[in-house]
């Protein structure tokens, strides 16, 4: 493990320095002090290959991550997989163009495993080979908020009625689960107690098995607060 001030990071594969390089950013426009944006800023790409052998070294199954966090050297930031490096090398190999080492005794960058930009190199750093994971992509569970939605819905209609009659729909589905999954407990006595138990363990709600929990004053109160506040 490397530590330093804000993150840890795992130790990952080696990484030759033939199978890297540096490129520009993509740089346009000015912001209100007249300095121009750098849209790829901290930013660099990495071949599917490479992936899967980062996927294989931190055993991650089946998993398959579009985009890691990293340190390499002086290099910081994330970098996303480009299916680019696997479309270029099979039309290289077909069409027998050079895929070996340049004069320089570099690869094409398409045979490489990953390609920094400039806005990623912070420092001069030690000359390691290892590449050190911070982060990587998965999914995570998150909840819908207006700003969202009104997103979803103006994107979506750009897209044509199709999509957008599909995100509808589809937006419509969630609240009805929802809102189920939300009052089931005022009348359901097996959601009833599903919610009581993810309470603070104050009172063994799994114990009451007497009376019905949807009925016994207290209790609904409990479960009447729990819907309203998540229904807000």
């Amino acid at each position: 493990m490397s530590f330093d001030l804000i993150t840890t990071a795992q130790l990952g594969i080696v990484l030759e320095r033939e199978a890297y390089s540096e490129t520009f950013d993509f740089v346009g426009g000015e912001d209100s002090n007249g300095k121009a944006y750098t849209f790829s800023d901290g930013c660099g790409i990495i071949s599917p290959d490479y992936c899967r052998k980062v996927v294989d070294d931190l055993k991650l199954g089946n998993c398959l991550p579009c985009c890691f966090q990293i340190r390499f050297r002086g290099y910081k930031g994330i970098v996303t997989m480009n299916k680019l490096f696997d479309i270029v090398k099979e039309w290289a190999e077909k069409n027998d163009k050079n895929t070996g080492h340049r004069e320089d005794g570099s690869l094409p960058w398409y045979q490489q495993s990953l390609v920094f930009r400039e806005s990623q190199k912070k420092f001069y750093g030690p000359k390691s080979k290892h590449l050190e994971i911070v982060k990587i992509s998965a999914p995570i569970s998150v909840s819908m908020n207006k700003p969202l939605i009104n997103i979803l819905d103006q994107v979506s209609e750009m897209h044509g009625p199709e999509a957008h009659k599909r995100m509808c729909n589809r937006i419509h589905d969630l609240l009805e689960e929802h809102v189920d999954s939300a009052i089931s407990p005022l009348y359901d006595e097996t959601s009833a107690s599903l919610t009581l138990n993810e309470f603070p363990k104050y009172i063994p709600y799994h114990r009451l098995k007497d009376f019905y929990l949807t009925e016994e004053p207290f209790l609904r109160s409990l479960l009447r607060s729990s819907a309203l506040v998540s229904l807000r």
